[in-house]
């Protein structure tokens, strides 16, 4: 028999997996529904700040708003956001997220961008008095004027929704929307208008496109939940992720008129985090502020009811009374000291059944050897990034984890945050002076050339150890691409330049590193009873260079041997 209690960790809203106990931050969960009613009520944005123990229901409370929005006859659109990002690309992560949030399905198999269309333009129907069964080239046309004129929205944005619409070039879409580079082709089936090949400032143009995807919701409402904001810290000590978070909420706060923004953090960071932003902001991120309990002990019995159900052990565990009195027995010592959580009743029922499965259950009780543990649980994660490894994709998730792992590494190695070249994505600062890192996974080669010319122009006179341009090895630079070959030989011949190939498995590597990273540091790496700290992780990355990931950043910090494909065109 399948241990019903195994799966104690909710890491993804997206996924409520097991069945829901009503009765568990009940409270806290109308707060929520309240405040979205007072969005929609003042016609203002609101922000939430929900703080908790590890283990009391923060992401698993999210599952149930999720659930519950999907179902309602109300439409209001749900988007998840993890927070395993880099500070300087913030909003570029939240933009991501956006747009995969939208392209969900949803109701009808429709996705929450669609719904989200389709109900606007019913509601731009009633109000012109137009009538169509179904949104004909006239229609379209008529709600794209009025959409981009009465809500601000950028013609490119009109002629990327008119594709939606029609479910053509929908990969380029979302694509698009996402921020992604497209090939002239691509641009031009999208009907979009590419007006110089210099690239806006990213981040800006992030924010910009974040905000006007509120304003295209229009009335519809937009519940916003940031989780994980514990991966923002990218070593002991650091603010400057946090900082931005802040920054962001108060803007998202004061220029939409539509979001609920739910910020879910540790009752440990809280202090961290109200120091390292400004007042300000942390007010506005904590409008309202509620705290989850921990569980009484009736909310811990019906959360062991309700997992049993559908069980074959369901009969034998709920009607035997002797076997519900040990697990009271068991857990009054936490309820009296107030610390109850549903993570801790139910590995306390894991406990209880696997002991009676004999000699398989008790290594996985008692939880691995950290080294093994860990192991696993990269491996486990590796293998999720399998086949993911796609161009610009893979940036965010190598410039989030490259200054921390630079930093594991070498303790005096930070990040620069402030005045450097726009186009170099990271900035390394440590004993070897400063090192420039940049992302040039382009798929179209006009804007890889336009980003190494503006990467030499921006560098000229700038004290640099090195610049590090990463490109996938699976991603060839064309024969064709002759400026931007040009180019890379011109800062290659500096005697600065080093272009590197990493590997997909270095890739998967990397982005499996950065998820382990971010779930102790959010108290979510549990083994047995057991919540790994990130010191522990960080010791372990350190004495065991998982996949040559220590070598390969380190080659890059200290100038050594670099992993992967070092200079190839391929």
């Amino acid at each position: 028999m399948i241990n019903p209690f195994g799966n104690r960790i909710a890491s993804d809203p997206w996924r409520l997996e097991v069945s829901d106990v009503s009765e568990i931050n009940s409270d806290v969960y109308r707060y929520c529904l309240a405040a979205l009613e007072r969005v929609a009520d003042g016609g203002r944005s609101i922000s939430v700040l929900l703080c908790g123990a590890p283990g009391t229901g923060k992401t698993h409370l999210l599952g149930r708003l999720r659930t519950h929005l999907e179902s309602s006859d109300t439409l209001c659109i749900f988007i998840a956001v993890r927070l395993q990002t880099s500070p300087r690309r913030f909003w570029r992560n939240l933009r991501r997220y956006f747009i995969e949030s939208l392209f969900r399905p949803s109701k009808n198999g429709k996705t929450q961008f669609e719904r989200l269309l389709l109900r606007n333009i019913g509601e731009f129907m009633v109000r012109t008095g137009k009538r169509s069964p179904v949104p004909h080239d006239r229609l379209l046309s008529d709600y794209i004027e009025h959409l981009c004129y009465n809500r601000r929205i950028p013609g490119n944005y009109g002629s990327v929704i008119v594709n939606i619409l029609r479910h053509k070039n929908m990969s380029a879409a979302c694509s698009w929307l996402k921020g992604d580079s497209l090939s002239p082709d691509e641009q031009a089936k999208l009907g979009v208008i590419v007006e110089s090949d210099d690239e806006p400032d990213s981040e800006d143009d992030a924010r910009e496109a974040v905000k006007t995807l509120c304003r295209i919701a229009g009335e519809v409402k937009i519940a916003v939940c940031f989780d994980q904001i514990e991966a923002l810290q990218r070593y002991p000590g650091d603010t400057g992720g946090l900082f931005i978070f802040g920054q962001a909420i108060r803007t998202l706060h004061d220029e939409t008129d539509n979001v609920l923004m739910i910020t879910c953090v540790q009752q440990f960071f809280l202090d961290h985090l109200r120091d390292a932003v400004t007042e300000p902001d942390f007010d506005a991120l904590s409008e309202y502020f509620h705290s989850l309990q921990p569980l009484t002990e009736e909310q811990a019995v019906a959360l062991v009811i309700s997992r049993l159900e559908g069980t074959q052990a369901h009969c034998k565990r709920v009607e035997n009374t002797e076997w519900m009195h040990k697990f009271r027995k068991s857990i009054q010592k936490l309820v009296k000291r107030g610390e109850l959580t549903a993570r801790r009743a139910l590995f306390q029922c894991e406990l209880a059944i696997g002991e009676e499965q004999g000699e398989l259950w008790k290594k996985d009780l008692a939880g691995d050897p950290e080294t093994e543990f860990l192991e696993r649980e990269f491996r486990r994660r590796m293998d999720r990034y399998k086949g993911r490894i796609e161009g610009e994709k893979t940036d965010a998730w190598m410039q989030s984890v490259i200054p921390v792992m630079a930093n594991i590494l070498d303790e005096t190695v930070t990040e620069a945050d402030q005045d450097i070249p726009k186009d170099l994505d990271i900035v390394l600062v440590g004993k070897t002076g400063k090192i420039g890192i940049s992302f040039c996974n382009h798929t179209d080669m006009n804007s890889l050339a336009a980003r190494l010319r503006r990467i030499r122009e921006q560098t000229a006179g700038v004290q640099l150890e090195k610049i590090v341009l990463i490109r996938n090895s699976g991603s060839p630079i064309s024969l064709n691409a002759k400026k931007a070959r040009e180019y890379l030989d011109e800062l290659k011949m500096f005697g600065k330049a080093e272009l590197i190939r990493p590997t997909d498995e270095l890739i998967e590597a990397l982005a499996a590193l950065r998820d382990v990273i971010s779930e102790a540091g959010s108290g979510d790496l549990v083994s047995g009873e057991r919540s790994l700290s990130e010191t522990a992780v960080r010791s372990w990355i350190r004495n065991h260079n998982p996949s040559g990931v220590g070598s390969f950043v380190e080659g890059m910090i200290l100038g050594t041997s670099l992993r992967g494909n070092p200079d190839g065109y391929l």
